[in-house]
This record gives structure tokens, C-alpha cells and sequence, in this order.
């Protein structure tokens, strides 16, 4: 699973930022103008990538956001990011726990079965930092999601592995791994 990280600063401008918005919000200043441009609505699950430095993506969060909607939302992030190596999902308003359902549908997003690949393996996503007015709250709300999206990362390595890579002793030492967590 990729790092997650929770802070009340703003993101540097190296890293790639997404900008959850509500349907019928009004955008950063920063990006509204291109949000306009692109008759971007807010529509759940809908993603504008914004150019320039940084890169943003700008992802809709529907008019009454609920959390799948939130997980959603994060994972057409993710997967708009590309190669991106670290993302910073800026939350300043947002409630903690839709925050901490979008993180996890970043997380969700940003997986690939890379084990068999021999050349070309793009670069994954390794880093999220959710910039939030309370990480505290965040972070809380983040830490009763882990173990549930830890699970479906795991029933989605070993539904992608082989069988002749799995066998059922391998299978049991990665159970047995998973005990001394």
C-alpha cells in the first residue's frame, strides 16, 4: 500500500495536487478560469487536468458527496496521475471522513499487478499527502479505513498472481506474514 501522510501545510509545487470539488461549488481562483473553460461541473468521479506548474487534477465529488462517491473520485485521480510518484490531495474544507475515503480510493487507484512485467514498468504511486485543516481528524478517520483497503490491495495480488507462482505454501507464508502484522 502507498504511504500516506497527513498535514495542515500547503504542498510544495513540485508535487502533483488534486483538488476535490463539491457539484455547485466554485473552484480555486487559481483554477477557475480553466474549470470554466472546460464546462467542469463537479459531476462525481469526473477529472480536469489542469496544466501548468504544478500539475493539478481537479476531480468532482457530485452535489451530495458520499463516501463511494469520495472513493471514486480518488480513483479516477489516480488514474489520471499517470506516472506519478507522489500526490498531494489538498482537502482544506472538506469533511474528514470523505477526505479519508478519497485518500483510500487514491490508494485503491493507484495499484498494478507489476510482478511479471520484465521492461517498461511505469513508475507507481508510492507517496500521498492529504493536506487538511484538522490531519488529526483525518488521519483518525484514514486509520479505521487501512485495514479494509489493505485487504482489497491483498484479494487483488493474489486474485492477479498465477497459479504456478502461488502455490499453497507460498500462499501460506504470505498468511503466515500477514499474522505478524
Amino acid at each position: 500500500m502507498i504511504a500516506v501522510e497527513f498535514r495542515r501545510a500547503i504542498p510544495g509545487a513540485e508535487r502533483l495536487r488534486v483538488l476535490p470539488l463539491i457539484a455547485g461549488a466554485s473552484p480555486p481562483r487559481d483554477v477557475a478560469p480553466a474549470a470554466r473553460a472546460a464546462r467542469f461541473t463537479g459531476e462525481a468521479g469526473a477529472v480536469l487536468d489542469v496544466p501548468g506548474t504544478p500539475r493539478r487534477l481537479l476531480v468532482g465529488l457530485g452535489a451530495a458527496p458520499t463516501p463511494r462517491a469520495a472513493e471514486t473520485a480518488g480513483a479516477a485521480a489516480a488514474l489520471a496521475a499517470g506516472a506519478a510518484t507522489e500526490i498531494a490531495l489538498v482537502a482544506d474544507a472538506l469533511d474528514p471522513a470523505l477526505t479519508a475515503h478519497l485518500a483510500g480510493g487514491i490508494a485503491l487507484g493507484g495499484w498494478r499487478f507489476d510482478a511479471l512485467r520484465t521492461r517498461d514498468v511505469p513508475a507507481r504511486l508510492k507517496r500521498l499527502v492529504v493536506h487538511a485543516d484538522d490531519p488529526a481528524a483525518v488521519g483518525k478517520a484514514h486509520a479505521a479505513l487501512a485495514p479494509g483497503v489493505a485487504g482489497c490491495l491483498l484479494a487483488r495480488q493474489l486474485t492477479a498472481e498465477p497459479a504456478n507462482r502461488l502455490t499453497t505454501r507460498r500462499f501460506a507464508e504470505r498468511l503466515e506474514a500477514l499474522e505478524e502484522e
